[in-house]
């Protein structure tokens, strides 16, 4: 069959038409980007999620919601343009918007965990520190810290390091952290509360008076040749004089408060002053035991005046039956107000000793020393 001449020509100006639309299609698609950037979207939701969830999170706040602010931005300019025609949508300044966030979310992902490698160095550096602190071993120059004293803030601290350790090891540094702060604050407050307990150790009048009490005694002894007995609460010793001389020297255990003077019943504080055995036991809880004649007039005198003061309770209680007695333990304060020595000491103190005996009891006294380097 013929085909005309204008037939040809409407047949090549319509194939010239298609090469032409097809030609502008492919400059159209090559000028800019007509596909949703689903896996720049996915991605950006996972960072976000990182960012969110991340170590330390909470210290990035602000940073995590201007990032929020600003994917929501690309989000809502990603929203326009699907409204728009399939073949008029370009999503160019989307991918550019979308990029950007992600490329922001990957630099607070990397501040996160630079910051928890600080974290980490910072946590091992505190615990050592605080670890040695706390360490049973560890003298810091104070007169308390020979001593393992019974506090409720230090075993507090020493129970927070340990739960510290235990969250490091598992890595949740954020929460070691804040135990170690926690355990280093009830430190602090055990070490101001054992600095003004002792204070007492260090003031020239008390070592004063107590100086003076050891030597009275000393002088009654040296004057008399009888025995007596002298107990330095803050060397923990039990020294027993005859003639003015030291006869023995023993190692004693004190009341659990040992470095407070005992004011009422139930403190677990040992007294301190001038006292006498009153009645001996050869076979009492504690095995071989003195009785002291605690409370004497002047310790009823200063409970008086402190309740009056209104610093005891209207109804507390004086208290007694402090002893000298068998049944000690190495290195441990732990009786309610007595001295304990060791089972074989307290025989022989007991066989050494009789009722009417002399016995101060002094915070610290200097003649305790010169009296050992005899």
């Amino acid at each position: 069959m013929a085909v005309s001449g204008k037939t040809r020509v409407i047949l090549v100006a319509t194939a010239l038409a298609l090469f032409a639309l097809v030609g502008t299609y492919e400059v159209w698609m090559q000028s800019g980007a007509r596909t949703r950037p689903w896996p720049l979207e996915a991605y950006l939701e996972s960072s976000l999620a990182e960012c969110r969830t991340g170590p330390g999170a909470y210290a990035f706040m602000r940073e995590c919601v201007l990032l929020e602010i600003r994917a929501d931005e690309a989000r809502r300019y990603l929203f326009e343009e699907d409204r728009d025609l399939f073949l008029w949508r370009d999503y160019t300044d989307v991918n550019l918007r979308l990029v950007s966030a992600c490329l922001d979310a990957q630099l607070l992902r990397l501040k996160m965990g630079l910051r928890q490698q600080e974290q980490k160095s910072k946590l091992a550096a505190s615990l050592a520190c605080l670890q040695g602190e706390l360490g049973a071993n560890n003298h810091n120059g104070k007169i308390w810290s020979r001593f393992d004293l019974s506090d409720i803030e230090r075993t507090r601290a020493r129970s927070l390091a340990d739960q510290a350790q235990s969250l490091a090891a598992k890595g949740e540094i954020e929460s070691a952290l804040n135990h170690t702060f926690r355990a280093w604050a009830a430190w602090r407050r055990f070490n101001d509360q054992s600095d003004q307990e002792f204070a007492r150790f260090e003031d020239a009048a008390m070592q004063e008076k107590w100086d003076r009490e050891a030597a009275s005694l000393r002088s009654w002894s040296s004057e008399t040749g009888r025995r007596a007995i002298l107990v330095d609460k803050l060397a923990h010793r039990c020294l027993l004089l005859k003639g003015g001389k030291l006869e023995k020297s023993y190692t004693a255990n004190l009341g659990r408060n040992w470095y407070r003077q005992k004011i009422q019943e139930r403190d677990a504080s040992t007294p301190e002053g001038h006292y006498r055995v009153r009645r001996m036991f050869p076979s009492g809880k504690y095995g071989f035991a003195l009785l002291l004649d605690y409370p004497n007039s002047a310790d009823r005198e200063r409970f008086e005046e402190l309740r009056r003061a209104g610093v005891l309770s209207p109804t507390a209680r004086i208290g007694g039956g402090v002893e000298i007695h068998g049944g000690g333990r190495l290195d441990s304060d732990w009786t309610e107000g007595c001295v304990s020595l060791e089972t074989s000491d307290m025989r022989d103190l007991y066989r050494r000793s009789s009722v009417g005996m002399r016995v101060t009891i002094v915070g610290t006294s200097r003649l305790t020393s010169s009296l050992q380097g005899q």
